[in-house]
């Protein structure tokens, strides 16, 4: 057993022996394996860290993957780390232009990641950063209206602080 490095409500993210194995309590294998494929076209295009296996434990799912670099993303206003991942609205001003453009090659790629906070998000010092957590991702051109939703409500915050949504024309 190791202590998780990441955790959100159903899962947790542990580093053990070098990979990156992400716990999903109570998992469902199918809803698992579909997040693997989203997971997998991301990882082609250099976006994520490469799945190397799934497999259930007990009542959980364990999905192993290459190890990653993360670092902590710290709120702009107390500069501490709480806990809580915050929306991308809510990060520093540089690591939130560089999740930004991650996800604009994420929609490049294909790929609607509809959760994408800042836990989701690796930032790693060599500039190669990833998107972890395709649990609630699809392809573009099937994505349903709820993902649409979800990937908006993480993009507006970005789009106010950078002052896109001013109503000009430019």
């Amino acid at each position: 057993t190791s202590e998780p490095v990441a955790f959100g409500g159903f899962s947790s993210l542990h580093i053990i022996d070098g990979r990156a194995c992400k716990v999903l309590e109570d998992g469902c294998y199918n809803d698992v394996l579909q997040e693997c494929l989203m997971q997998a076209q991301a990882a082609e295009a250099g976006l994520a860290p490469k799945v190397r296996s799934v497999f259930e434990m007990a009542d959980d799912v364990v999905l192993v993957m290459d190890a990653i670099d993360f670092t902590t993303h710290r709120h702009p206003e107390t500069g501490e780390d709480d806990g809580a991942p915050c929306l991308l609205g809510e990060m520093l001003e540089d690591e939130m232009i560089r999740a930004s453009k991650l996800y604009a090659r994420l929609i490049k790629a294909g790929i609607l990641h509809c959760d994408f906070h800042a836990g989701n998000i690796i930032l790693a010092d060599d500039g190669n950063d990833f998107a972890i957590d395709y649990g609630i991702a699809s392809s573009i051109g099937t994505a349903p209206l709820k993902h649409l939703n979800c990937a908006a409500i993480f993009l507006l915050p970005v789009l106010e602080r950078l002052d896109l949504l001013s109503g000009s024309n430019q």
